[in-house]
């Protein structure tokens, strides 16, 4: 019982000491944000609903062809 008194009052007085230690007057930097989603890739001809891989990945498809001397084709590939 004593030991359990001495080490509740030990992390009672050191909790004060824990939070003097969280300095909030720290500047925050964030980084430009990105977006999520790359809509100049969707193909709106395509209805989602019948085809949704390539309403998704249709702009992207068109823009980035699988070359001839290739049997597939990715965004790690360039």
């Amino acid at each position: 019982m004593k030991n359990f008194a001495f080490i509740a009052k030990l992390l009672f007085g050191l909790a004060p000491l824990a939070l003097f230690s969280c300095n909030s007057s720290q500047e925050v930097v964030t980084n430009d944000a990105v977006p999520a989603l790359e809509l100049q890739y969707i193909d709106s001809t395509v209805n989602p609903g019948d085809d949704f891989f390539q309403f998704v990945n249709g702009g992207w498809l068109k823009d980035n062809p699988v070359p001839d001397d290739k049997t597939s084709w990715g965004v790690f590939m360039f």
